[in-house]
């Protein structure tokens, strides 16, 4: 595939495409996944918190998840943002807006 003057450059583009991989590499790249590693379970651990907290509005999301285009994450965020009480808006129009 290489052309012209990539021609002269196979041994380098041979040594590119296998590339050269060290202890030290090794090391780099297992300091990396072991962040990962714990990223993942920091996310593991809110997520529990979540669905913990929101166990109390589980009818409130399976019913707005009725609605065609809203999946249980969009109810809660709508539930975030407007609460499950409507008292507070007169009207639907007031909701909406």
């Amino acid at each position: 595939m290489a052309r012209c003057r990539l021609r002269v450059k196979a041994a380098a583009l041979q040594e590119a495409f296998t590339g050269f991989f060290a202890d030290h590499h090794a090391f780099l790249l297992q300091r990396m996944l072991t962040r990962v590693d714990v990223i993942d379970a920091d996310v593991e651990a809110l997520d529990a918190g979540i669905e913990q907290q929101v166990e109390s509005f589980t009818s409130a999301v399976e019913r707005l998840a009725e609605i065609p285009g809203v999946n249980p994450v969009a109810a809660l965020v709508i539930l975030s943002e407007i609460g499950v009480d409507m008292s507070r808006f007169p009207t639907s129009g007031h909701l909406v807006s």
